[in-house]
């Protein structure tokens, strides 16, 4: 199933690193440099030990839907493995 889109993706890489060294695409780098420090930056502030309230609301849900849902979610996993294991 994944196997078709994987060299797709490669061939559109390749294509777009060849049109940027013939030319038809142009790269601003100073402004490439300014947005990987400002992400860089803003990396450095959200590495602290707090999660943010989106990620603990979403993981108490998780843990609410299995606890109500024991038997569901030992099913599946019990068929994952399964299927991981053949």
């Amino acid at each position: 199933m994944c196997q078709r889109p994987a060299p797709a993706t490669w061939v559109v890489v390749v294509v777009v690193v060849i049109a940027n060294r013939t030319g038809y695409i142009k790269t601003d780098w100073q402004r490439v440099e300014k947005d990987m420090k400002k992400a860089k930056d803003h990396l450095k502030i959200r590495k602290s030990n707090h999660l943010p309230t989106e990620v603990k609301s979403k993981a108490e849900e998780m843990v609410s839907f299995v606890k109500k849902n024991v038997l569901v979610t030992g099913g599946f996993f019990r068929g994952f493995l399964l299927g991981m294991a053949s």
